[in-house]
């Protein structure tokens, strides 16, 4: 007796009732193993998720001005009348704040994070600065420089 599987290719493939499968594909077992999956600790999640939240609705405005900003060039260049380009000079104004805006709350959200111990952004350079006398500084190079022997070629 065929299988509904079968019934149904012979069906979509439009093939003769009559036809026999040419091999059968054996018992698989499939094992199932659990994995486990630590999480970190997040000690911040209602300001991971309030940044989440304000990041959203920035970009959503961000885009939604942009689109805009496209009707109103359009309406602006069609109606050649000087309120239409000033509302479409604040319009951008107010959409170059809110780009603005989204980029401060990723500082804020950076500042917070050094602030919880966690690690500052890796492009801060800190730069060594040597007090002292040329002679000192000689000295501590000098000190410091594997000796090498010129002489004993």
């Amino acid at each position: 007796m065929k299988t509904n599987f079968e019934l149904n290719m012979e069906r979509v493939f439009d093939l003769p009732a009559n036809t026999t499968p040419i091999g059968s594909v054996p018992d698989v077992r499939i094992e199932q193993k659990q994995l486990t999956v630590q999480k970190e600790p997040q000690a911040n999640t209602a300001l991971d998720q309030d940044f989440d939240y304000v990041r959203k609705n920035a970009k959503e405005i961000i885009d939604k001005a942009r689109g805009a900003i496209d009707g109103l060039v359009i309406l602006a260049s069609t109606a050649d009348s000087a309120r239409a380009y000033e509302v479409l000079a604040d319009l951008i104004r107010t959409t170059f704040d809110a780009n603005k805006g989204l980029l401060d709350v990723h500082d804020k959200m950076r500042q917070l994070n050094i602030e919880d111990g966690g690690k500052p952004p890796s492009n801060i350079t800190n730069n060594a600065v040597f007090v002292g006398s040329t002679s000192e500084l000689q000295q501590l190079i000098k000190d410091q420089r594997p000796i090498i022997d010129v002489t004993s070629n």
